[in-house]
């Protein structure tokens, strides 16, 4: 869950840009996913602990307080070189990252990219 007083400081700090912030957030999450797969895959722990550190902050600042604190551990796991740790930590971080997506289009549903025909 999406912490509320986050939200509304952020709301206030960015008055009419917060819905914009917010959903591009939420949308480069999965790239971010996406590249600390790709750096657990390769065994890249330096990668993967700066890529978790930056994905920390950032989740933390939009209010994603789960996610901050298992990029934390993430980040804590690749530093120490425990790699299969780290692997695990991405797998679960995955399902956070899907979560607060689905968080933000709910707050947001009017800008839903509709689905592709098949």
């Amino acid at each position: 869950m999406l912490d509320p007083r986050a939200l509304d400081l952020l709301r206030a700090e960015l008055g009419e840009d917060f819905g914009d912030f917010l959903q591009r957030f939420g949308e480069g999450l999965l790239h971010r996913l996406r590249a600390l797969e790709a750096a657990g895959a390769q065994g890249d722990v330096r990668r993967i602990e700066a890529l978790a550190h930056g994905l920390r902050g950032g989740s933390a600042w939009y209010g994603a307080l789960l996610l901050a604190r298992t990029c934390a551990g993430l980040e804590r796991q690749a530093r120490l070189r425990k790699l299969a740790h780290a692997r695990w930590l991405i797998g679960a971080l995955a399902n956070e990252v899907s979560r607060v997506r689905e968080e933000i289009d709910g707050l947001f549903p009017a800008a839903r990219k509709p689905a592709r025909p098949a």
